[in-house]
């Protein structure tokens, strides 16, 4: 879909789609995923389209659950005459980290960074009590949530590729 703004400089592009109930299940897998492909720096995503192409100064992945259903969305920005370059870019990064085109050591460097900054993610008490509160709404054991570095400690490079494949299939992308 293309949404026009008179005298726009830039593009701003939403990539994603809903996620059927049977498609979740696994959230240290979606978190992984996500943040494997558009967490950070280091991440798949920000090096091609970022580092590699200088198409965006940043971009960012995300795959969740909610009760019923899920989202998973790739947002970013480029200028506008470099729009099919940076989808293009976007798309081929996909198929990478499906076809496990990625080293064990960016793997690695992933979870490391996971594990270390999960305990970050409790600095206010608010955002622990929201944490608590959408574990509620999905009916899941507050348990989980402590479970999460072990969870991640599981996880392999061909689970990875597997769910990127599976949640961010190009084919089943709605792009804005």
């Amino acid at each position: 879909y293309l949404l026009t703004v008179p005298s726009a400089n830039q593009a701003q592009v939403r990539i994603g789609r809903l996620l059927k109930k049977e498609e979740l299940g696994n959230d240290a897998l979606l978190l992984f995923t996500s943040k494997f492909l558009g967490g950070g720096f280091t991440s798949q995503l920000m090096q091609c389209v970022r580092v590699k192409s200088g198409l965006s100064y940043s971009v960012s992945a995300f795959a969740a659950g909610q009760k019923e259903y899920g989202r998973s969305g790739i947002m970013t920005f480029t200028k506008n005459d470099t729009i099919v370059e940076l989808l293009d870019v976007i798309k081929s990064t996909l198929s990478s980290v499906e076809n496990k085109k990625f080293s064990k050591e960016e793997f690695e460097q992933s979870r490391g960074y996971l594990v270390g900054s999960f305990p970050f993610s409790f600095e206010q008490s608010s955002h622990f009590m929201q944490s608590l509160i959408q574990m509620d709404h999905q009916e899941k054991p507050h348990e989980e949530l402590f479970d999460l570095p072990a969870k991640l400690g599981e996880i392999k490079m061909s689970d990875v590729a597997k769910m990127t494949g599976k949640i961010f299939d190009w084919k089943k992308q709605t792009i804005v």
